[in-house]
């Protein structure tokens, strides 16, 4: 917390900016102002009058903002920070008007007069501070508000790294305990899964900095990994896809929606030749429908507890949104298309 209110009351080439314009143009507009109020001429003793003021301010927020607002806290940290600014003014006040004096060679000193200037210079310096501190605070805040974003994105991004890293090993996992299976069982068979388990890695090696991906796309590397699973299972596992759409147009899901779906359903449920496990996808114009008849495996398979909560973690990072789950006869997930990343 100390480095963040470091780094946002840091004094910065913008601030330096704001100053040289306020202490350009405060001093002109003000002498200005009193020019048009009393009908008189230009007098380089109220500008510099006003540029003294200036100054004084500037110096006031300088300390405000850049050291005294950098650590805050303590039980009379405000009653300090008043007494800080009452003191300081004081002081320039003081120097800057005996300097005043000194300049304009006052023989005769009028205590009444300096009092009552020195008391209007208070309260003008005082208005100026407000109204230079309060640009320089909102400027603070703003900066802020977008670092607090920035943050948040990347915060976001690297969640979304991390999540996508769990795909990957999962599905390797996988996938080799089914290549183990076929060298066993039918050899002839295990070129062609690694031929089309490369196309699929080559997929996820083209997909792996995208957070989401054309829906066609995703159809395309499930109908591959549809061939991996009744590879393996035979007509243990059974596809039907329904296109529904009225309309096609751009629709977008998380990398590797549907294989985490089907992987969840190879992982929990157990089919056979007599009672197989029918699986359809349905592709509607707001979403897309995967439902399966549930048969539970008799011997639960290992599970890395990152399927369908890593699916609904990525949907919340990336839009908010959140997948549709009901169990009944059927287990039915609907996935509905990602239309607006969030930022």
């Amino acid at each position: 917390m100390t480095n963040t209110r470091s780094r946002i009351y840091k004094f910065e080439q913008q601030d330096a900016k704001i100053f040289a314009i306020f202490f350009i143009a405060f001093p002109i507009l003000m002498t200005l102002n009193d020019i048009d109020l009393n009908f008189e001429e230009f007098d380089i003793e109220r500008l510099v009058i006003w540029a003294m003021i200036t100054v004084d301010t500037m110096i006031l927020v300088f300390f405000t903002v850049f050291h005294w607002l950098k650590n805050p806290g303590g039980k009379w940290y405000y009653l300090l920070l008043f007494l800080k600014y009452v003191g300081l003014l004081t002081l320039l006040i003081f120097i800057q008007t005996s300097l005043y004096w000194l300049i304009f060679d006052r023989t005769k000193i009028d205590y009444q007069d300096v009092w009552d200037d020195t008391f209007g210079i208070f309260i003008v310096s005082t208005i100026a501070y407000g109204f230079l501190l309060g640009i320089i605070m909102l400027k603070k805040a703003h900066d802020a508000q977008v670092n607090m974003l920035k943050n948040e994105s990347t915060l976001r991004a690297n969640e979304l790294r991390i999540l996508k890293s769990q795909i990957d090993p999962h599905f390797l996992f996988n996938n080799l305990n089914t290549l183990d299976s076929l060298l066993d069982t039918e050899p002839e068979k295990a070129k062609p899964y690694i031929q089309k388990l490369a196309m699929l890695y080559q997929y996820l090696l083209a997909t792996k900095d995208e957070h989401v991906v054309f829906l066609d796309q995703e159809l395309e590397f499930a109908n591959h990994y549809i061939y991996l699973i009744q590879e393996r299972f035979d007509q243990h596992y059974q596809f039907e896809l329904l296109d529904q759409r009225s309309r096609k147009s751009d629709q977008w899901l998380p990398t590797g929606a549907i294989q985490t779906v089907f992987e969840n359903i190879v992982k929990h449920n157990g089919g056979s030749r007599k009672n197989p496990i029918k699986t359809t996808i349905r592709i509607e114009d707001e979403y897309l429908e995967i439902s399966n008849n549930i048969q539970s495996k008799k011997k639960p398979s290992t599970s890395f507890k990152i399927g369908l909560s890593n699916l609904q973690s990525r949907y919340e990072l990336l839009s908010n949104q959140s997948f549709e789950l009901r169990v009944d006869d059927q287990f039915t997930i609907r996935l509905p298309y990602i239309e607006h990343i969030k930022q």
